[in-house]
């Protein structure tokens, strides 16, 4: 009988209602080792899940399913768990988790469809897990405390860091797993701080190295200063000299505008009696001119006469001189019109000379007929090329467009990464697509440690448009809008730049090169998928049907694309027509994952194998036929369409070229025909033009000599004497107005002569006059000036006195010397007094000035900018300094906080090596177990973890635990032994492992038994208290080896599990004792078995 009691927190009683196999099941598990056996399929497994659902665990531990819901029973709305635990106090503690599937999904995140209640009051999954995990240490979530069926192989398959973090939280979460986890937060702290540094420090070194710039700037800008403070009283001086000299100037002004008041009046005086006297002088002159005006008259009307009687003289004389000249010419005349005559005569017979020579115009007009109609007949030929040119013209430049056109679409359907990139932003509304240009465009413009690859649509490349169709199919819009990066200082820098501080949402998957996984784990074997394809037209993994970067294919996997399979319509048929293909499916292979979905044609069939009853839930939708962001582009028969047809044209453009070249050489050929025949043409009619023309000449040149003799043999002697009649009758009219003009001439010299006597009279008159009146203007003009100088002097003196004014008032509001309360002088005084007083010299010193100022460049915000970054280096020295201090203390509490958690994992992990290389040796291997500080001995504690060093043959050296090197017997061998080392060191009171013997060969499996036994069935350390002991322990296998070593051990309870028609209806029917009684009447000749407590028998099974 068991010596033991229950530890606090231990199982005393499950109860399942409706629960998977069970309709309604209550057993009692032991204290100690709690062995649970019945065949396969019977509800062994089940009750593992029980005992985890009903402590509060998600369903995702079990690795069956995520939605608790599928643990009610077949054709059940509702089920329950009913747990009640050993409590440290007298009172009960009884959990019950009742599920109802109309209640809505529940996973992990959302748990809408349980209830729970504490000791029959209304609780939370929260409450109950704070009970559980935290009073309690009930771990069901940590696979060295709880190891389901479906998680023993991967509990072999651990990394080192993964088992690091397992163990550490079997064996004390607080002291080891926090503090370590703790150490990591504190390095990448760390790590942060000392990155935090060094930008600082860069950015430090950058402002200094700016201000120092900024500092010679700024020292030039002092001197302008001293400069612009030196012009200021130089300015000042110079308005005092301006002063000065405005004020003498107004002394001046005011004298100089007296002095010529007084020479105006003066002038103004000595007019008068001058003005009297050219009065009288003015009117005897005006009588004088008076008789002269009469003399003059007569001259003019002489004049006149005198000019009418010479006018008709020198008529007549012009008419005696035209009548000689005709006279002359009379004479002349008959011997010119024999000469013109005879000339023309002599013409005319050069003509006929030359026309005789001259072809006849008969057989010319026969060869410019001839002519004509070759130049008609080439120039035609001629234009019928000519439009053959402009037609291939026409013709090449169409099909030159067309191959524009071809490449252009060609070079657009090739750059699928572009075309893709463009279906993405369509995908989004105009917001999300304004964010993903800048996400992209902040990308491509900043430097990461490693390349940051996405959109993902844009990295995969499928190799047909079926596996476009598939993989769209099977991955949301937002993994394929998701950026990848490959380290986490870049996850930081892009999710902090784009998330936090431009507050753009943004999916990012990190993919290290540590947590890359490799080669996919298939669901089935090489073999068995070869048969699929072979038998029921399997084409292979969805992953095998695309290329992309590995960082990409491992962000993909998060997805289990790589567990997908695809088919063909063959593969469509195998599932529609019967179950055989369906049932290969289900069939389960050790250490092979199942796929959890099958794509075949233009369907998809996601599949959920019972492991209950072994039928195949199946969930069918459709694949949408149109492939938008992973579409391979145009498919390659339409591509090669337009590259054939491309390369017609190209032929087409090449024969349409060469044709035009041999069209231009006909072309060019009948253009030289054409021109000479138009050549030909043109001389035979100019041939014609030009006899016509000289056939013309001799008509007139006939008519001119005709006309020419006949003016030969005129008269002239008649003409002669009426010529020299009308000479004589001329020079007789013109002796009569000789004498008439004489007698005019005599009138013009006698009043000529009275005229000048009256003219000389006056003129002295005149002359006196013209002195006097010149003497007055002379006076009045010296007076009108004198009165202009004077207002130019009396406006220059307002002026100037205003000036002053002005100047003066400036100079004591702008630059005064003394204090208008005190009547003390200013320190301006004595600045202005040392300078020269010279206003020449001042200018020149305030040139001076100007010009050093104006060198250095006038920029107020130098110093601003000087004194913000003054500000901000002293800011960031004192953030550095903060910063030091900040990493020595982090420095200082790692490495207490790591001496005290390193020393208690050493040890911890020591006494479980000491065990599990004793364990081992009693195998007759040899095992151990290392801290793993990763291949570098890094100091990453993120890199640290637990290495299980195995060896199983004499011959081989310890090697890791892995799937690729041991056994699934050794794994499973290593895995217990490992887990039996934890044992006594484990603060769980309750532990379970189901079917951990599977894969054994019989002398391992006994040699694990009897150290199972022997680790979970010890004594208590104190006799005195019957619960110190290493707790309950669920060991779950559908068999026993006969005879084995240690179970007769009264600390084991076994949980005997029956199905079967002939089982009883109510497990509170079944009765060990009367069992024992009437086995031992029947067996007379047996021993009498052990009492054990019995488990219970199931309702039947659905």
């Amino acid at each position: 009988m068991s010596q033991s009691e229950h530890k606090p927190g231990s199982i005393l009683r499950v109860r399942c209602q409706n629960f998977l196999t069970y309709a309604d099941v209550e057993f009692f598990p032991g204290a100690r080792l709690n062995v649970v056996i019945g065949p396969n399929g019977s509800g062994k497994s089940t009750i593992l899940c029980a005992i985890c659902l009903g402590l509060g665990g998600s369903p995702v531990l079990l690795g069956r399913a995520d939605d608790v819901r599928t643990f009610i029973m077949h054709e059940k709305d509702r089920g329950f768990i009913e747990i009640e635990l050993q409590s440290r106090t007298s009172s009960k503690l009884i959990i019950r988790r009742s599920i109802d599937r109309s209640l809505g999904k529940e996973t992990s995140v959302s748990t809408t469809s349980s209830t729970w209640t504490l000791n029959g009051v209304k609780s939370s999954q929260k409450a109950v897990k704070a009970i559980v995990v935290e009073d309690y240490k009930i771990m069901v979530d940590n696979l060295c405390v709880f190891l389901p069926q479906d998680h023993v192989g991967s509990f072999s398959g651990f990394n080192c860091q993964k088992l690091l973090t397992e163990t550490e939280k079997a064996l004390s979460r607080e002291q080891l797993y926090d503090k370590h986890m703790e150490l990591i937060t504190m390095q990448k702290e760390s790590s942060s701080t000392k990155l935090n540094k060094q930008t600082i420090a860069e950015r430090l070194a950058e402002l200094k190295a700016e201000n120092e710039a900024l500092e010679r700037q700024r020292e030039k800008l002092e001197e302008r200063k001293k400069f612009e403070r030196k012009l200021e009283v130089l300015v000042k001086k110079k308005m005092w000299l301006d002063m000065d000299t405005n004020r003498k100037k107004c002394l001046e002004l005011k004298e100089e505008k007296e002095t010529l008041k007084t020479a105006y009046n003066t002038a103004n005086a000595s007019c008068i009696p001058l003005k009297e006297k050219l009065e009288t002088l003015t009117k005897v002159g005006e009588k004088q001119s008076s008789s002269a005006k009469m003399f003059y008259d007569g001259i003019k009307q002489s004049k006149k006469d005198l000019e009418k009687h010479q006018d008709k003289v020198d008529k007549f004389d012009s008419n005696i001189e035209d009548d000689v000249m005709r006279l002359n010419e009379l004479n002349d005349a008959q011997e010119k019109a024999e000469r013109k005559a005879n000339a023309a005569a002599e013409k005319l017979e050069e003509l006929k000379s030359e026309f005789a020579k001259k072809p006849s115009l008969g057989p010319l007009d026969k060869q410019y007929q001839d002519c004509t109609a070759k130049y008609t007949t080439l120039n035609q030929q001629l234009g019928k090329l000519d439009r053959k040119s402009r037609n291939i013209g026409g013709e090449f430049r169409t099909a030159k467009d067309v191959c524009v056109f071809l490449e252009k679409d060609l070079k657009d359907i090739k750059d699928s990464r572009k075309t893709r990139w463009n279906k993405i932003l369509q995908g989004l509304n105009s917001n999300k697509r304004s964010q993903m240009q800048q996400i992209k465009k902040f990308i491509s413009e900043n430097n990461f440690r490693k390349t940051v690859l996405g959109p993902i649509a844009l990295e995969v490349t499928c190799k047909n448009q079926t596996a476009a169709m598939y993989i769209e199919s099977h991955l949301p819009f937002s993994k394929s809008t998701t950026f990848v990066v490959q380290c986490q200082e870049d996850y930081d820098f892009l999710f902090k730049k784009i998330r936090q501080e431009k507050n753009i949402p943004i999916n990012i998957d990190l993919v290290t090169s540590s947590s890359q996984s490799g080669d996919s784990q298939r669901s089935y074997s090489a073999q068995r998928f070869s048969s699929f394809k072979k038998n029921f037209g399997v084409v292979g993994y969805l992953d095998e049907q695309i290329e992309a970067p590995p960082a990409v294919v491992e962000s993909l996997k998060m997805t289990q694309f790589d567990k997908v399979i695809i088919g063909g319509r063959a593969t469509l048929q195998a599932i529609s027509g019967n179950d055989q293909f369906m049932n290969e499916l289900a069939k389960r292979e050790p250490n092979h994952p199942q796929a959890n979905s099958l794509q075949a044609s233009i369907l998809m069939y996601s599949n959920n194998v019972s492991r209950y009853s072994g039928r195949i839930n199946m969930n069918v939708k459709d694949i949408p036929n149109n492939t938008n962001l992973y579409s391979t582009g145009t498919p390659k028969e339409t591509i090669s369409l337009m590259e054939n047809k491309l390369a017609d044209q190209k032929q087409k453009m090449n024969e349409i070229s060469n044709e035009d070249k041999e069209n231009n050489v006909e072309l060019e050929k009948s253009e030289r025909a054409s021109k000479k025949a138009q050549d030909e043409l043109m001389a035979c009619k100019a041939e014609m033009s030009d006899i016509r023309k000289l056939k013309q000449r001799i008509d007139q040149q006939q008519k001119k000599v005709e006309e020419l003799r006949a003016q030969a043999a005129r008269d002239f002697e008649a003409d002669m004497s009426k010529q020299l009649r009308t000479i004589q009758k001329t020079l007789q009219t013109s002796a009569k107005e000789l004498d008439g003009s004489s007698d005019k001439y005599d009138a013009l010299m006698d009043n000529t002569f009275k005229a000048g006597l009256a003219k000389m009279t006056q003129e002295g008159t005149d002359a006196q006059s013209r002195s006097l009146n010149q003497v007055i203007q002379d006076i009045e003009v010296e007076a009108f000036e004198f009165k202009k100088r004077y207002e130019k002097a009396k406006d220059e003196f307002t002026k100037t006195k205003a000036a002053f004014k002005k100047i003066q008032n400036e100079c004591l509001q702008k630059a005064p010397l003394v204090d208008p309360v005190t009547n003390e002088e200013l320190p301006l005084k004595k600045k202005i007094d040392e300078l020269p007083d010279e206003l020449e010299t001042i200018d020149a010193l305030i040139d001076e000035a100007n010009i050093k100022v104006n060198s250095i460049e006038d920029n107020p915000e130098v110093a601003i900018q000087y004194e913000q970054r003054q500000e901000e280096i002293r800011n960031i020295e004192e953030e550095l300094k903060t910063l030091n201090a900040s990493e020595n203390m982090q420095e200082a509490e790692a490495s207490s906080l790591e001496s005290s958690w390193l020393l208690r994992l050493k040890n911890q992990l020591d006494k479980v090596n000491s065990r599990f290389g004793r364990y081992m040796e009693a195998l007759s291997c040899a095992g151990e177990i290392k801290l793993y500080k990763g291949e570098d001995e890094s100091e990453e504690y993120k890199d640290w973890g637990v290495k299980i060093n195995v060896r199983f043959r004499q011959a081989s050296g310890l090697q890791a635990l892995s799937a690729q090197v041991h056994s699934g017997g050794e794994r499973s061998v290593s895995t217990i032994l490992y887990l039996m080392a934890l044992q006594d060191m484990l603060v769980s009171p309750v532990r379970c492992v189901d079917e951990i013997n599977q894969g054994m060969d019989e002398v391992n499996e006994r040699s694990v038994f009897k150290r199972i036994v022997s680790n979970s069935c010890k004594a208590p350390k104190d006799l005195t208290n019957p619960t110190e002991h290493s707790g309950q322990y669920f060991l779950i296998t559908p068999k026993l080896l006969p005879n084995l070593d240690g179970l007769e051990n009264e600390e084991i309870t076994v949980l005997t599990i029956f199905n079967g028609t002939r089982s009883f209806p109510n497990y509170n029917d079944w009765n060990v004792e009367k069992y024992l009684r009437r086995k031992r009447k029947l067996d007379s000749g047996g021993a009498a078995m052990n009492g054990h407590r019995g488990g219970a028998i199931p309702k039947k099974k659905r």
